[in-house]
C-alpha cells in the first residue's frame, strides 16, 4: 500500500509513504519498488526487511513527489524484485493512485462534530471545549453537536446513527475532525492546528434567509475548484444547526461528573450540581437535520472539474415552529465521497428576513427593479411615515460591498438608486434598515 495526500501544494515537495506486506511463506529481505508520476520514474531498492509471513515494513520512499501544475497526477508503483526468491503472488505488486495540484492558497475551515448526551456525565467536557475552540477560532473552526441517546430531546437518528457506524463509535464525548479522525474533546487545538495545514482543493461559500411566517429556510451558495479532476468523487453535505437550545423537561437536565471538583476544573461546571438542571443549562451547535444525508449529495461537484471552475447549490428547509430562528446556522460541506473526508466548508448564520406590513409599520410597500440587473436597479419604497433608510448590498460571503445612508425620508414614495455597477455576476441581498427594524431582499446581477 502507498500514500501520498490527495491534494498538495504545487511546486512543493511530499513524501510518499509506504507499507509492505509479506504474504508468501518465503521470508523477504530485499523488496525493488519502481514507480512514477506520469512525468518521471523512480526506483529504490529496500533492503534489511527482514519479512516473515504476516509480517509488514513501513517507510517513505526517498524520492519526493512534486506537482508542477494545477493539475491530476496518476501514480504508478510496481514491486519489481523480491530478493533471490522467486514472487509468489504477483497480482498484488501494484498500486496506483491520484494525487493533484492545488495552486490557490484558500482558507482552510475545519468542522468538528461532536457526540454528545444530556445522559452523559463526561460530556460537560465536550461543551466547554467546543465553546473554547469556536471563541478562539470563530472563522476556522464550525462546531456541531451531535446528541444521542433515548433520553436525551435533541438527539437525531438520521444524524447519530451513521456517524456512529462511520467511526465505530468509541463512546461520547468525542469529536470528528474533518471526518478525518476522532478525538478527546482535550486535543481539539492540537488536531485544529495540524488540520489547518491541510490544502484546501476547493472553498465553499453559504448564505440562509428564513421566511418567519413559514417557518422556511433559503439556503444558497458556492463551490470552487482549484485544481483539475477527471474522475472526483465530492458531495455536499447541508447541516442546519440551532445554538442556546434551552428546555425544561428532565431530558434537558445535563449529567455532569465533574460536579464538585473531584475531576478538577471543567469550565465552571464543576459548580454546578449532578445533574444540572434544566434551568441552568443551555445546549450550543445542536445538529438539528441533515439536508441530503449524512454522506451527502452526489453531482453538485461533477466529476470532471477544472482550475477555477464554480458551481451553485440551493436547498429549502422548513423547520419546526419550536426551533429558536435567531439561533439557526447552516453548514455546508464538501466531502470525499470514497474516504467522507471533508475537503473544506463554510458556515453561515441565517439571517430571518423581515414581513413588510406585519414588522415595519412605517412600510407600506417595496420593490426592487429590475431584478435580474445590470449595472444599477431601483428601491422603490414607500413609507406612511417618515422614517431613516440606510440600505447594504451583502454578497454570498456575507461581505457588505455597498453601503448608502439615505438620512430621513419623507412619508410616501421614494426611488432610491443601488449600484451594481462593478460587481461580479450572482445573488446579493439587500438588508435595509427602517427606523432601525432590518428588511432583506434579493438581488441578481447578471
Amino acid at each position: 500500500n502507498v500514500h501520498v495526500d490527495t491534494y498538495v501544494r504545487t511546486g512543493t515537495t511530499n513524501n510518499v509513504s509506504y507499507t509492505i506486506k509479506n504474504n508468501g511463506f518465503q521470508m523477504i529481505d530485499t523488496v525493488v519498488v519502481n514507480w512514477s508520476d506520469g512525468v518521471h520514474t523512480f526506483s529504490e531498492t529496500l533492503t534489511g526487511l527482514g519479512l516473515g509471513f504476516g509480517e509488514i515494513h513501513e517507510g517513505v520512499f526517498t524520492d519526493l513527489f512534486t506537482a508542477t501544475a494545477a493539475d491530476e497526477y496518476p501514480l504508478y508503483f510496481t514491486i519489481t524484485g523480491v530478493g533471490s526468491h522467486p514472487d509468489e503472488l504477483t497480482s498484488n505488486n501494484i498500486v496506483t493512485t491520484v494525487s493533484a495540484g492545488v495552486s490557490t492558497v484558500v482558507p482552510r475551515r475545519v468542522v468538528g462534530e461532536e457526540g454528545t448526551g444530556t445522559w452523559c456525565g463526561w460530556c460537560p467536557r465536550g461543551a466547554v471545549f467546543m465553546e473554547q475552540m469556536h471563541q478562539a477560532h470563530p472563522d476556522l473552526f464550525i462546531p456541531i453537536a451531535i446528541h444521542n441517546g433515548s433520553s436525551d430531546p435533541m438527539t437525531n437518528n438520521e444524524y447519530n446513527d451513521p456517524f456512529a457506524v462511520f467511526f465505530n463509535y468509541p463512546g461520547s464525548p468525542c469529536v470528528s475532525m474533518d471526518r478525518k479522525m476522532i478525538i478527546d474533546p482535550r486535543n481539539l487545538d492540537s488536531v485544529f492546528q495540524v488540520l489547518q495545514q491541510v490544502v484546501a482543493p476547493v472553498t465553499v461559500t453559504v448564505q440562509a434567509s428564513i421566511d418567519p411566517l413559514s417557518h422556511t429556510m433559503f439556503i444558497e451558495g458556492n463551490i470552487t475548484t482549484y485544481t483539475d479532476r477527471t474522475n472526483a468523487k465530492h458531495n455536499l453535505v447541508l447541516v442546519v444547526a440551532e445554538s442556546d437550545v434551552r428546555g425544561t423537561g428532565n431530558g434537558y437536565r445535563q449529567t455532569n461528573y465533574y460536579s464538585g471538583g473531584g475531576e478538577g476544573l471543567m469550565g465552571g461546571f464543576e459548580n454546578l450540581g449532578n445533574p444540572v438542571p434544566a434551568s441552568q443549562m443551555r445546549y450550543d451547535f445542536v445538529g438539528r437535520q441533515l439536508l441530503h444525508g449524512f454522506r451527502g449529495l452526489p453531482g453538485v461537484v461533477p466529476a470532471t472539474f477544472h482550475e477555477n471552475d464554480a458551481f451553485g447549490f440551493n436547498a429549502t428547509y422548513v423547520f419546526p415552529a419550536t426551533y429558536d430562528m435567531d439561533q439557526l446556522y447552516v453548514v455546508a460541506m464538501v466531502v470525499d465521497s470514497i474516504s467522507g473526508v471533508v475537503l473544506n466548508a463554510a458556515k453561515s448564520e441565517a439571517v430571518v428576513t423581515t414581513a413588510v406590513k406585519e414588522d415595519i409599520p412605517e412600510l407600506a410597500s417595496l420593490k426592487i427593479y429590475p431584478n435580474p440587473a445590470n449595472g444599477a436597479a431601483w428601491v422603490d419604497m414607500e413609507l406612511t411615515e417618515k422614517a431613516t433608510v440606510t440600505m447594504e448590498l451583502v454578497n454570498h460571503l456575507g461581505q457588505t460591498v455597498r453601503s448608502q445612508d439615505n438620512g430621513t425620508l419623507p412619508a410616501g414614495r421614494s426611488m432610491l438608486p443601488l449600484r451594481l455597477s462593478g460587481l461580479p455576476a450572482g445573488g446579493y441581498m439587500v438588508k435595509m434598515r427602517i427606523d432601525g427594524k432590518a428588511l432583506l431582499r434579493r438581488v441578481v446581477v447578471k
